[in-house]
């Protein structure tokens, strides 16, 4: 039986060191915190979470099986750390939505991204529907694209592991991603911004075509190369007093708007320079701008080679 204190963990506590239990979206996050760069409180279901649901519901664990898919109540030890973890957060947090994204152990690795294997889902509120959406991140464990990815990576099985980060949600008024190195042509000295309105799922989903920012960045010394500022349509909101996300037209004055200050660009630079230079790689990282706090969202490595 696992202590139960390991069930969850807080993201001001962890670090790359703790990547076997809370994966790797979390433990990259646990770093941005620790370079004081500001990150949405949150905490953990750990891999140790998932484990016991599995030996108290007596699955087999095999990947791609209906047994590797425990429900969060088959432990009230978990059940129990998962519902007090979200209690203190919605008071810490003076905010009662969540963000519930999968962090598995061998993702946002330089080896592999994972990138849109794993399940995440904005705006959760209330204890039922966390405790379900923690379970919709474990069952992607089971998902055939997923294994197959992982075989074709050469990802051992014992890899394969699900923790589960809650964090508050941040309703971004500006999110996006920024680059610190170029995309195509991973000239580290070139980083590129892309943003838009809103939430950014709307950009991953296409529903939006974000502005592009072009930086040349050299120390100290950051300008601005290019800039295409596009017509925005749409943008994703999260809903009002409920959970999920609204699809909303945007005003006609901000559909040709630009949607970064010169300082905001600035500011983004300096911070992609910091967890760059921290993690001894480009990065490519997430981001959100809300009430005049940029969030670090997440932070991974790209996986394209470098050609400075």
């Amino acid at each position: 039986m696992y202590n139960g204190t390991m069930f969850i963990r807080w993201m001001a506590d962890i670090g790359a060191e703790d990547r076997r239990s809370v994966g790797g979206k979390a433990a990259m996050l646990g770093e941005v915190a620790k370079l004081g760069l500001q990150t949405p409180l949150g905490f953990v279901v750990t891999v140790e979470s998932y484990k016991q649901c599995l030996l108290e519901s007596k699955g087999t664990g095999l990947l791609g099986s209906a047994s590797g898919r425990p429900s969060l109540s088959s432990s009230q030890l978990v059940a129990n750390a998962v519902r007090n973890g979200l209690a203190r957060l919605v008071a810490q947090a003076s905010w009662p939505a969540v963000a519930v994204r999968s962090s598995g152990v061998a993702e946002d690795s330089p080896r592999a991204s994972f990138a849109g294997q794993f399940a995440s889902f904005l705006n959760v509120r209330g204890y039922d529907e966390v405790a379900s959406r923690v379970e919709q991140c474990w069952a992607a464990l089971c998902d055939p694209g997923l294994l197959q990815y992982a075989r074709r990576m050469h990802i051992p099985s014992s890899s394969m592991e699900m923790a589960v980060l809650i964090q508050r949600m941040i309703p971004a008024e500006v999110s996006g991603v920024l680059f610190t190195a170029d995309p195509i042509g991973g000239d580290s000295r070139r980083f590129v911004i892309e943003a838009g309105w809103g939430l950014g799922n709307s950009i991953v989903s296409g529903a939006q075509t974000p502005d592009v920012y072009t930086l040349t960045v050299d120390g100290a010394t950051i300008g601005v190369e290019s800039e295409v500022i596009d017509k925005m349509g749409v943008m994703s909101v999260c809903a009002t007093n409920s959970s999920g996300i609204r699809t909303l037209p945007i005003a006609s004055d901000r559909q040709h708007a630009r949607t970064l200050t010169p300082r905001q660009l600035h500011k983004l630079a300096r911070f992609g320079q910091i967890l760059t230079r921290h993690f001894g790689i480009p990065q490519d990282i997430e981001w959100a701008w809300y009430k005049g706090q940029c969030y670090i969202l997440q932070t991974r490595p790209i996986t394209i080679p470098s050609r400075r």
